[in-house]
């Protein structure tokens, strides 16, 4: 799972859009077959709490991975934008510690936090500076 926490942005519709056609193909373990990983977008409410985050992205006690199974790892990814840190960081020490005390040894959840990169900002504020001074009357600036 990818769980989005962030502002409306060129960035992360970008990244929406990539991980929704995003299906990741790993090796398999102890003879198995190669099999395919499905990647799931998720959007978060930016007003949410940590808590509720980590109840909406946590593995179902249904779907929960089994290791002795062969079932593979659940890993939930939370990209964040500008002022969600705190927010996603949080949610994402919840995820772990709940998981773990759950399963202890075999825990097959784990969850990380990443910044959501900010490329089409950069780019976009640095066209815009070059056309507004283009579009300057000469000697003003």
């Amino acid at each position: 799972v990818i769980g989005y926490l962030a502002d409306n942005s060129p960035d992360l519709l970008l990244s929406v859009l990539a991980c929704t056609g995003l299906t990741v193909v790993a090796g398999g373990r102890g003879g198995r077959s190669v099999d395919d990983t499905n990647v799931l977008p998720a959007m978060i409410n930016g007003r949410w709490t940590p808590t509720e985050i980590e109840r909406a992205l946590r593995p179902s006690s249904s779907s929960d991975y089994i290791p002795e199974r062969g079932d593979g790892v659940h890993v939930t990814i939370v990209l964040y934008g500008m002022g969600y840190r705190r927010a996603a960081e949080e949610a994402v020490g919840l995820m772990n510690n709940s998981h773990a005390q759950n399963h202890g040894k075999n825990a097959s959840h784990f969850a990380v936090a990443l910044s959501l990169p900010e490329l089409a900002q950069k780019y976009y504020s640095t066209s815009t500076e070059n056309i507004n001074a283009s579009c300057a009357p000469n000697g003003m600036q």
